[in-house]
């Protein structure tokens, strides 16, 4: 079987947006969807017929129940999952890979003990230094997660004096030091893990995101390097579509932000900066309104779409719409600023007509 995927790791989510302003550095933070929630259904269906094949023919196989438990782990069926981590330890009551499953189960439920507690076990029962270095691993995942920074820093050394190759350790070292604001250990550690792992995609998102920060150009190297993997991650195309953006390359932001559209048609976020680009940069005000409509489609709650669609409005000198849609933005969100302003302006300019 091979190692477990990681199934309970932070989701260390991307948050950049554009501004719900008339100025094109205004920011509105949003959470883009991580790379391990990202699953194609028909490729885990694959699996579990693939995995449901080999039970068949070797119905006391303990790995894999443990196996087909993990795939029901991605699919978010946890009592299936809890069904066949039991066969398997009713099987195998020392089974390294049911106890490792069994804390990704326990901590997709946010039970910390239980889950340190399978992968200790899973520690005990480990035959290899392959196995023992996931399972320290896991648990410094776990004190990751609950702020417990020293700890999880010890954990990761365990994990990786059992194997100096595992990427995944590596990965975690990193975000405990950027959690502890050496930001240079954790480049290193990203650095590392990629090395380890020419494939780690979460590793190369780090690293972007971390010379995003200032805005430095390697944000474009990092984010090919994971579209050379994944052609369709999203998380890399707004990473590098946002940089391109604040950058004035207009002509590749829009192009990968018109790939996510078609990647992932339900994420708001794409359309609404395709119409701050046609609003704010090239003053194409009917194109943006189309933009900034797709996103309330999306997301009949998104204000700061509300306000730019408003505005669109009344750069267009459509008082009575745009008057409408800022109302709108307040019935969202009443203390918001940028509406109650937007609603100023068009009475005002209404007392002037009049």
């Amino acid at each position: 079987m091979k190692k477990t995927k990681l199934l309970f790791i932070v989701l260390t989510a991307v948050l950049f947006a554009c501004g719900d302003s008339k100025t094109a550095d205004a920011s509105s933070e949003v959470q883009v969807i991580t790379e391990e929630i990202v699953a194609h259904e028909n490729t885990i269906d694959e699996q579990l017929k693939g995995i449901n094949q080999k039970i068949k023919g070797d119905l006391n196989n303990p790995n894999l129940y443990a196996e087909r438990a993990a795939l029901f782990l991605q699919m978010n069926d946890l009592s299936s999952s809890s069904a066949d981590i039991q066969r398997a330890l009713k099987l195998d009551s020392l089974n390294f890979n049911a106890f490792i499953v069994l804390g990704d189960l326990q901590a997709l439920q946010g039970q910390f003990e239980p889950t340190k507690y399978a992968f200790e076990l899973a520690i005990k029962v480990a035959t290899t230094n392959q196995q023992r270095s996931l399972a320290n691993q896991k648990i410094g995942e776990i004190y990751y997660v609950i702020q417990d920074y020293d700890k999880a820093l010890d954990y990761a050394d365990l994990s990786l004096k059992e194997d100096i190759y595992n990427s995944e350790s590596y990965f975690l070292k990193g975000l405990l030091f950027e959690a502890k604001g050496n930001v240079e250990r954790a480049i290193s550690s990203w650095q590392t893990a990629v090395e380890q792992d020419p494939d780690h995609i979460k590793s190369y998102l780090r690293l972007a995101l971390t010379y995003d920060e200032t805005n430095d150009p390697l944000v474009i190297d990092y984010t090919n390097n994971i579209l050379h993997i994944d052609s369709n991650n999203i998380e890399a195309l707004y990473t590098q579509a946002m940089y391109q953006q604040r950058n004035d390359l207009l002509n590749e932001a829009m192009k990968n932000y018109t790939r996510i559209m078609k990647i992932n048609p339900n994420m708001r976020e794409a359309p609404y900066n395709m119409g701050y680009i046609h609003l704010v940069y090239l003053k194409l005000y009917n194109e943006a309104k189309g933009y900034f409509e797709k996103s309330i489609k999306i997301d009949p709650k998104y204000y700061e779409a509300y306000y730019n669609y408003g505005y669109c409005f009344e750069l267009l000198g459509d008082i009575q719409s745009a008057e409408r849609i800022y109302k709108k933005a307040l019935e969202v969100k009443p203390d918001y600023t940028a509406a109650a302003n937007g609603l100023n302006r068009v009475n005002d300019t209404r007392t002037i007509n009049e």
